[in-house]
């Protein structure tokens, strides 16, 4: 029987993770979850320079599909920096400490296919989807940077970014000079 990753594959995304000595007893459980239920096409790395082998263990899951940037940058432009980096369509941002529940992803794909849609967030709990993860329609036209880099997307896409999908679309309504084709 093929795993869901592999039935998957043409729907890979970048998944994109903020770090700073993150290897604590549950970040295995988290990466396995990530690992399961997400075609991971890069693993984006954010790293707050970790000395306890966080790296490693990310390594040891992913492999040669990580990607690793250092930075002692606040937490807004730790995420930006990562949306920077993406080259699939749609991204995720998986905190370390968020295990993502079977079926997480595999709900979200029908959002995805529509052009309308900019994110998901949410969980997902059986067939209650609809109650669970939601859509974010267009953001606004364009967002300013300096309020990212302080804030992050939280306050100004609606996203809560534990475990949300978005387009990589969003990173030019950010800062389109830094939009990467």
């Amino acid at each position: 029987m093929q795993s869901l990753v592999m039935q998957l594959h043409n729907e890979a995304v970048d998944v994109v993770m903020l770090t700073k000595n993150s290897n604590k007893p549950w970040f295995r459980r988290v990466l396995v979850a990530i690992k399961r239920e997400i075609p991971v096409h890069h693993f984006i790395v954010v790293d707050g320079h970790s000395t306890d082998g966080t790296i490693d263990v990310v390594r040891e899951y992913f492999g040669d599909r990580v990607r690793v940037i250092e930075t002692k940058a606040s937490l807004g432009c730790a995420r930006y920096l990562g949306m920077r980096a993406v080259d699939t369509e749609w991204f995720a941002f998986i905190d370390s400490d968020v295990e993502i529940l079977p079926g997480w992803f595999k709900a979200a794909l029908k959002y995805m296919r529509s052009s309308r849609i900019y994110g998901i967030q949410g969980v997902y709990k059986g067939n209650a989807v609809s109650k669970h993860i939601q859509p974010l329609l267009s953001p606004k036209k364009y967002l300013n940077i300096k309020d990212v880099i302080k804030h992050g997307i939280v306050k100004l896409y609606g996203a809560d970014t534990a475990h949300v999908l978005l387009r990589k679309e969003v990173v030019r309504l950010i800062n389109p000079a830094f939009y990467a084709a």
